[in-house]
Formats: C-alpha cells, sequence, structure tokens
C-alpha cells in the first residue's frame, strides 16, 4: 500500500488530530484520518503520554487509505483507546507529527507543552502489560481506600488540589506504617513504580502540565489521585519508619513527579495578570519585588492581586534550577531534550527565551541556554556548572565551556562531586541564598548565541596554596574540621551572624544535620555530637581569628549545649557523625589559601587555583588559569570556613572557557 504523504501544517499554533475509526474487533487493521486546526480551535481530543520504545516500526495504521509505520507500544495504546462504536480523537506526536521534516519537528515541540494543556485529558499508557500487572494497578484502589486508617481524609474528586499530609505530619491513628508495606508487598505496587514510563523525561511535562489524567495498563485502568493516594501512603510509610526499602529512590522519583504536577500553577501567570506589563518593569531576575510594588500601584494595571496571589510574585527562578536538576538523571533518547523538555517548566515571570532547533548540535543547545539563563540574571546556574565532575577536565569541541551546565549524565563522573544543593532538603535549607539587595552584573551578552567565552566581572579574593587529600577520620585535623563544620554551618543559614551570642537550636541544628545526611530522627545524639564539633569551631574561630590578625572578636561566652539537646552520645551516634565527615570529604578535598583561609572544594583542586567571589552568589568559586591571556576554567563552587574578607577588593572582568 501507498506509503502517507504529510501534508506541511500552516501556522505556528497549528495541529493534527487523529480521528480514531471504531472497531467491535480489537485485532483489526487500524483506521484513522488527520484534522488539522489551530489550539485554539481543535475539537476535545485526548493525549497520550507514552513511551516510544526501541523497537522499530512493525505495523501501521491506515490514514485515508494511505500507510503510515507505527511502533509496537504506540500500536497497542492506540487500540486500547480504540471505542468499538465511535470515533476517539487523539494526539499522539510520533504519529500527529511529521517526524521527518525538521521545521515542522521543531515547532511543533515548541507548543507542545500547550498541547497538553489543551488537551481535555492526558491517557499515561505504562504498556500491554500482563495480569500480574493489571491485577497491581487494580490493587493500588485498595491502598489508597485505607488512607483514613492512617490519619489522612478520604480522598475526594479526582482534582490536583488533594493534598495529603507530608512525612514530616506523619500521624497514624489507627493503622501501622508496617501495615502499608504489607499491603503494598501483597498487591506488587513495585511492578508499577518501576515501570518505564515513569523513568522518562518527556512525561514529566505531560504529567505537569494535564488537565485530567488516567492510567491504562492493558485493560485495566486507574484514575490519577487514587494513584497518587496509594504511592504517597507507601512513601509516608517508608520515611516515618525510617528503615531502609530496597525500592525508595523508584518511589521518591513518582512522588516527586506527583510533587511536581502540584506546583503547577508556577508555570502561568495569575489570571487577569497583564504580562504585558511586565518588560516594563524588568520582571524576572532580582527585581521581583519592585515590580509587584509596581503592578499594586499602577492603576492602570487592571490586577490587584489579593494577600493570598502574593505568592505569583515571588522569583522562581531558583526552583526552575531546582526542577532541572531533579529532571537531570530521567531519560530521553536526545540529549538536547534535557533542555528543550525543561522549556514548559519556566516561570511565567522569568525572561528566558529557548528556541527548539534540532539542528544545532547538544553543546550549542547547551552553551546558549546557559548564556540565556545568565542574561537574565539566574547566576546561580553557574553552580551546576564546573569541572569539577567532568570526565574531561580541558573541554574540547565535544564538551561544554567550563561555565555552561553539563547536563549529559553519561559525561559525568557518577558520584565523583556533590550537587549544589542537598537533594534531601531542598525546601528546608537557604544554601546559596540569594544576598539581600544585590543584583549581579558584569556578564556580557555575546552576538554569537554559540560563543564558547563568557566574560564576567569577579573578586579576586586569594590563592590556593596548600591541597589535602581527602582525609580519613582518623586522619582528620581537628581543628580545620571544626572549622569547615562552623563555616558549613554559616553557609546553610543557621548562624548568618557569626557575632551570634547563642549556639542554633537543637531544631536548627537538626536540620542542619540533615542537610549534610545524617539521620537525626534514628540517631538523636549525633545531632548533639554535631552541635559540639561546631561548637569547637566557634571557640577555635572566636580564639585564633582567621586570619589570624587580631582584627576579629568573636564573642563565645554564651555558647554552649543547652538543655534541649539529648545529653546520651552513644557509640553509634559517634558512627553516624563520623560517616557524615566521610561524606563531606568524598569527592572533596581541604584547603587553604596564602592569606590563611581554609575550605573544602572539588578533590580536583590544585595549588595555584584561585578563589573569587561572584556578584549574587553566596559561595565562592575556584577558577583555574587557562591557556589564553585572561582565560580562566570553572573548577566548581566551594565551602570556606569563615566569612571571606573580598568587598574592599575591586572587580576584575576576566574570560571563562
Amino acid at each position: 500500500m501507498e506509503a502517507y504523504v504529510y501534508q506541511r501544517l500552516q501556522g505556528d499554533n497549528t495541529i493534527r488530530v487523529l480521528e480514531l475509526k471504531p472497531s467491535a474487533d480489537q485485532d483489526d487493521q487500524l483506521h484513522g484520518s488527520f484534522i488539522t486546526a489551530s489550539l485554539e480551535k481543535a475539537p476535545a481530543f485526548d493525549a497520550l503520554s507514552y513511551v516510544w520504545g526501541l523497537d522499530p516500526p512493525g505495523n501501521t495504521i491506515q490514514i485515508e487509505g494511505k500507510e503510515i509505520g507505527i511502533r509496537p507500544n504506540l500500536e497497542a495504546a492506540l487500540r486500547r483507546l480504540r471505542p468499538h462504536d465511535k470515533t476517539a480523537l487523539v494526539w499522539a506526536d510520533a504519529l500527529c507529527i511529521n517526524q521527518e521534516d525538521p521545521d515542522e519537528r521543531n515547532s511543533q515541540v515548541q507548543i507542545m507543552a500547550d498541547i497538553y494543556r489543551t488537551a481535555k485529558r492526558t491517557v499515561a499508557w505504562l504498556g500491554k502489560g500482563d495480569e500480574a500487572q493489571e491485577a497491581a494497578l487494580r490493587n493500588l484502589s485498595r491502598i489508597a481506600d485505607s488512607a483514613p486508617d492512617f490519619g489522612y481524609d478520604a480522598p475526594p474528586e479526582a482534582k490536583i488540589t488533594f493534598q495529603i499530609k507530608t512525612k514530616s505530619d506523619l500521624g497514624y491513628s489507627k493503622g501501622n506504617p508496617r501495615d502499608v508495606l504489607v499491603m503494598a508487598a501483597e498487591a506488587r505496587t513495585d511492578l508499577i513504580y518501576k515501570n518505564e514510563w515513569f523513568t522518562r523525561l518527556w512525561i514529566v511535562q505531560e504529567t505537569v502540565l494535564a488537565k485530567e489524567i488516567v492510567v491504562y495498563l492493558g485493560d485495566s485502568e486507574l484514575e490519577w489521585i487514587v494513584l497518587e493516594v496509594a504511592i504517597r501512603l507507601l512513601y509516608n510509610a517508608i520515611c516515618g519508619l525510617g528503615e531502609p526499602f530496597p525500592d525508595a529512590g523508584e518511589i521518591e522519583d513518582v512522588v516527586s513527579l506527583m510533587d511536581e504536577r502540584k506546583h503547577q500553577f508556577l508555570y502561568k501567570p495569575p489570571a487577569g495578570l497583564d504580562t504585558n506589563l511586565l518588560p516594563a518593569f524588568n520582571f524576572g531576575g532580582l527585581n521581583s519585588r519592585g515590580v509587584l510594588d509596581s503592578l499594586l500601584h499602577n492603576p492602570n494595571s487592571g490586577w490587584i492581586p489579593g494577600q493570598s496571589q502574593l505568592m505569583f510574585m515571588q522569583d522562581r527562578a531558583p526552583r526552575y534550577l531546582d526542577t532541572l536538576w531533579s529532571l537531570r538523571h530521567r531519560n530521553c533518547g536526545d540529549a538536547r531534550d534535557r533542555v528543550y523538555a525543561a522549556r514548559s517548566f519556566i516561570p511565567w515571570d522569568v525572561r528566558i527565551k529557548v528556541e527548539v532547533d534540532y539542528g544545532r548540535s547538544i553543546v550549542q543547545v547547551y552553551t546558549d541556554f546557559t548564556r540565556s539563563l545568565l542574561n537574565a540574571r539566574v547566576i546561580k546556574v553557574l553552580l551546576l556548572a564546573g569541572i569539577w565532575d567532568r570526565k574531561t577536565v580541558l573541554p574540547t569541541e565535544n564538551d561544554p565551556p567550563s561555565w555552561v551546565c553539563e547536563w549529559r549524565r553519561s559525561e559525568l563522573e557518577r558520584g565523583a562531586g556533590r550537587p549544589w544543593r542537598n537533594p534531601h532538603n531542598q525546601e528546608e535549607d537557604e544554601d546559596d541564598q540569594d544576598i539581600e539587595g544585590m543584583e549581579t552584573w558584569g556578564i556580557s551578552p555575546a552576538s554569537d548565541p554559540y560563543d564558547r567565552r563568557l566574560r564576567i566581572e569577579l573578586v579576586k579574593v586569594d590563592e590556593v596554596e596548600r591541597v589535602d587529600a581527602p582525609p580519613t577520620w582518623a586522619g582528620f585535623d581537628l581543628d580545620m574540621l571544626c572549622r569547615c563544620l562552623y563555616g558549613r554551618l554559616a553557609v546553610y543559614g543557621i548562624a548568618k551572624n557569626m557575632l551570634a551570642n547563642k549556639l542554633p537550636s537543637y531544631e536548627e541544628m537538626a536540620k542542619f544535620a540533615h542537610a549534610l545526611g545524617i539521620d537525626e530522627k534514628r540517631r538523636p545524639g549525633a545531632v548533639t555530637r554535631l552541635a559540639q564539633l561546631s561548637l569547637m569551631g566557634r571557640l577555635i574561630v572566636g580564639a585564633q581569628g582567621q586570619p589570624s590578625d587580631g582584627s576579629k572578636e568573636v564573642a563565645t561566652e554564651e555558647w554552649h549545649i543547652s538543655s534541649d539537646y539529648p545529653t546520651e552520645i552513644s557509640e553509634a551516634d559517634e558512627k553516624e557523625v563520623s560517616s557524615m565527615i566521610q561524606r563531606i570529604a568524598n569527592g572533596n578535598a581541604f584547603f587553604s589559601t596564602k592569606d590563611g583561609w581554609i575550605g573544602t572544594g572539588p578533590s580536583m583542586v590544585s595549588s595555584g587555583d584561585i578563589l573569587v567571589r561572584i556578584m549574587g552568589i553566596l559561595r565562592p568559586f575556584i577558577l583555574r588559569k587557562g591557556q589564553g591571556k585572561d582565560e580562566h576554567l570553572l573548577v566548581g563552587a566551594c565551602y570556606m570556613a569563615d566569612d571571606l574578607e573580598w568587598r574592599s577588593q575591586s572587580l576584575e572582568r576576566v574570560t571563562l572557557v
């Protein structure tokens, strides 16, 4: 039979929708036709979310009497969605986009977020499955029905407004958390949360932006809210017990997907807000509060928000970076999609422009995207960059420049470095916060978006003089250890004021311990031990100063372990703190500078590297001299044991390559 020839779409906002013809026999040949319409006038359709799979097209669908080859998983999904007695309108990317036309592919990916927002519902197709998998999907309803036994209200209607308690609010009334684990084991929930669908990058966008989601697996189906309640119960039970669970990572990935869906209001402006006003107010970057004042007092804005709407006016660039980091480990067939799939999560008040163009190389896409973030004053994207975690120290043409984020996990040394923000405590810790009232300046936009060089102004503070290899517990210099712990405590925002006259409370210290990886619920004495080490660091810094020139006076008389700290420190607690210290040392090196400052940085830090401050970021960075004149490589961010004396020094313009 003759192959179908796609007709070119007219207009950037035009889509094809498959009109799937009915059949009472599921084994019949698939038949259909295309309806072409603008998104605003498209008929109600279902958007399909599925995994393409590696198998080549093995069957066909007949479109207006001609054939299009389709992959097995898409074929199975269409057979499942095909009604017996009426047509169905379905949008599936592999079929409704002419994959052989690069221009069409670019333009359709550009509006893909709007396609999923427009669809009446999104069908999450987990595959044909087998009898055991279908039973597992159905059994999730039984787990969800038990929610009231564990302190939760019965699920309301299938809306995304359902708010289940977080692990910190867990309060079982009648049930025991182990009962959930038993139910999950009997229901074989692992057959669901380990499904490949949950690992894919594009499904995050498709799930987050959907109006309504229904999950299909073979002939079984389940509403998204029921799946969510069941999985959250299981996750909260695991967190409540505080014991190792073999599949905790897979379950946490599913929960993070559900959390992103609940944050979908971040990705579009509040109703009634005239976004055309925003550029005039320089909105997006570090000026959000000023824009809020302008909107509130501008009689022509046509939008006066209530108190509950003020949340919309906060700068959400840091949250966007969190989202990017969380998507980093998900699977995709094209590495450029690590940027393109994240376009939909750019908050409406952050002015970042990402043009989809599969004709660009991976390095060009990553370089252009990072420069776009920097030009939008999302300066903290530099915390994700650096050569600290790459396989190649000197970037080649196939590697992004040192100041550009490398999103391909295949090009990174897994576990060799530390993330820019601790993934266990993204909501609570204040690490890498914005400097109050300080804007980022000195970054020169480039006329060529593919330029590998970045001109930036910064303050050169000091030079690395000595580097100690990551030590063992027995080999730690206690003074250096205590100083570094105290420095990290300050960076995490618990002891912002270096002249504070009291040790942080147990609750604050527990947050710090959690950010470093200590389980304060299982080892409360370990938090006390950490407080003792930090107290020693306070005393050391107060007694010696840094540098020790007598210029610093630090009050220490009121620093003590108060009664709210558990007094018993067991051998297990000592081991817990020891393990935490090992994690700090893993992939890091202790170093000292010519002026006597002490810090921890990536293990590749070497003598002669330069310690700098970049405006708008609290954490200092390490640079390395490049090959060309005034060229430097960004090694990565580091921690210092004390606040650096840098404000009196002058800005210098350097080139990062």
